[in-house]
């Protein structure tokens, strides 16, 4: 019997090798199995033939954090520890040093503000300091998303930056050791009587629910009849927070859209919106990343708020959290949001209704990197061809502060359309 098999074997092996190779290919690339099989004999080869021993979980560990960031430049694999610290800064935990930092033109990093008792104002950081490396990497090479990486980490560890300090002539190298610290994820005040400013840091796990408490707060002691939105350096969050935030100020309709493999699916506003009416202006830079700039791009869509500031950072893929065994976390890009009229912001960002940068009001040539200047960035196609949008023009100067300068416009264009509408303001 063993005689008689050999034949139709040798018949099959034969009929393959005249087989054209693009069959043979394509059957190899259809089984998953045959590249994992490669792959063990490559892990093998190199705990035995490398010049320095190897550690195995880590080869592992590296070899699918590269099968994830090959894809694009937001999924990413997170062992144990960094899945923990990513569901603690959900939460408002951070572990960081306690500085605030503004991205400036010429991607300068710039501190604006130490919490008091902070690891970095006991460490004799200053606001005004000017960040030029961390760990010695220059930080004009380091893609944003990296940076605040960098500035963030794991209880404990060290952070090492160099800055520069107005009125000292050489760099000052600083060893900083992360504490986790509880931030909240807005503030709030009056500017006037009836115009209130909420600025959002970050779209954390409760943020809709502070959004309301302060809101609550502020009506304690006034009527509010305009909102100014702060969501300038804010890098996102959970977009459920952003969704519902949003909700506060539309009571009808599409509020967003996603896309995923042709499937195209619309997220619609709930009545009852606590600031329906109120005249609304949302300020926005280069900074204003992912949930932020859904939240800017929505209302400026619906016509619910004007939008004021530098184009945003281009990111509005939506990232999937997924659990994995031993801990471990997958964050996964799943597909993209859209506006409620099909605009894709992805790699592109929000144009401001008034754009502003250092010098001037109207931005011509961002310097800044974006989203689409990451390597492997996602594009996707705009249902129809975008929309000459008007700016407003102005050549007034700015004061040295951009951050000053869009509040005022801010402000100023509030108490406009308050007058307009015979509100007190």
């Amino acid at each position: 019997m063993i005689l008689r098999r050999k034949k139709p074997i040798g018949c099959v092996v034969a009929w393959i090798a005249f087989l054209p190779l693009q069959v043979v290919s394509a059957h190899i690339r259809q089984n998953p199995y045959d590249w994992i099989d490669q792959f063990a004999h490559v892990l093998v080869k190199v705990e035995q033939l490398h010049v320095n021993p190897v550690d195995r979980n880590q080869l592992l560990k590296g070899a699918v954090k590269g099968l994830v960031q090959e894809l694009d430049p937001h999924s990413t694999y997170l062992s144990k520890e960094e899945y923990a610290a990513f569901r603690a800064r959900l939460k408002g935990k951070f572990a960081c040093i306690g500085v605030e930092v503004k991205r400036r033109e010429g991607d300068i990093y710039q501190i604006t503000e130490l919490i008091e008792k902070s690891p970095a104002a006991r460490a004799g950081l200053q606001a005004g300091d000017v960040i030029t490396h961390l760990y010695g990497i220059p930080v004009e090479e380091l893609p944003l998303a990296q940076f605040y990486q960098h500035m963030q980490g794991t209880p404990g560890t060290s952070l090492q930056l160099t800055v520069h300090r107005k009125g000292t002539s050489t760099p000052l190298v600083f060893s900083v050791i992360r504490e986790e610290l509880q931030f909240p994820s807005l503030t709030s005040r009056f500017l006037e009587t009836s115009i209130a400013l909420l600025r959002i840091r970050q779209f954390q796990e409760n943020t809709h629910r502070e959004f309301l408490d302060h809101l609550h707060q502020l009506l304690a002691l006034h009527s509010i009849e305009g909102v100014i939105l702060d969501v300038r350096n804010n890098p996102g969050g959970s977009v459920d927070q952003a969704i519902a935030i949003i909700d506060e100020f539309v009571d009808n309709g599409t509020i967003l859209s996603t896309h995923h493999r042709g499937k195209v699916e619309s997220i619609q506003a709930k009545k009852g919106g606590a600031l329906l009416h109120q005249p609304t202006a949302i300020l926005v830079d280069e900074g204003t990343a992912s949930a932020a700039e859904l939240l800017a791009a929505s209302l400026q869509d619906l016509k619910r708020a004007w939008v004021i500031g530098g184009i945003t950072f281009g990111k509005t893929n939506i990232q999937t959290v997924i659990d994995l065994p031993e801990q471990a976390g997958l964050c996964l890009t799943t597909g993209f949001y859209t506006t409620a009229s099909g605009q894709s912001l992805q790699a592109k960002g929000v144009k401001p209704d008034i754009l502003i940068e250092s010098s001037r009001v109207l931005v011509t040539h961002p310097s800044f990197s974006r989203e689409k200047d990451l390597k492997g960035h996602l594009t996707m196609r705009d249902q129809e061809q975008e929309k000459q949008e008007q700016s407003l023009l102005t050549s007034s100067p700015a004061t040295q502060e951009e951050a000053d300068f869009s509040l005022q416009i801010a402000r100023q264009l509030i108490r406009s359309m308050l007058r307009c509408i015979g509100a007190p303001g």
